[in-house]
């Protein structure tokens, strides 16, 4: 793999593989069958916290949910990267024009 910059390239890849998403969904819908759909398939370890009601365990799973399921779902459904991911990642977390934001938002039927 490449290791370059290693805490900016997997946010570079990911976040060119939704705008790819975006793109797909837009050209598709234009030819769409009919009764067709278009979706990119999320796969996410789920988590639970080890102990319901430790705020430390559940912070841990909001974490792991953030930096997983909804790195790539939050933009598809809302337009955005999670703000946790936001406040933790920084800069190295590339940003949406508005044009990409609605590209993607919505784009999973």
């Amino acid at each position: 793999g490449r290791s370059v910059a290693p805490g900016v390239e997997p946010y570079l890849a990911g976040h060119h593989m939704l705008l790819a998403h975006g793109r797909a969904a837009e050209t598709y819908r234009k030819v769409r069958p009919e009764g067709g759909k278009i979706a990119m398939v999320l796969n996410t370890e789920w988590a639970e916290p080890q102990e319901p009601n430790n705020l430390e365990d559940q912070a841990a799973v909001e974490r792991a949910r953030a930096f997983n399921l909804d790195w790539f779902a939050a933009p598809l459904y809302e337009g955005d990267y999670p703000q946790l991911m936001r406040q933790r990642v920084g800069q190295r977390l590339p940003r949406f024009t508005e044009t990409e934001r609605n590209l993607l938002r919505g784009s999973n039927d």
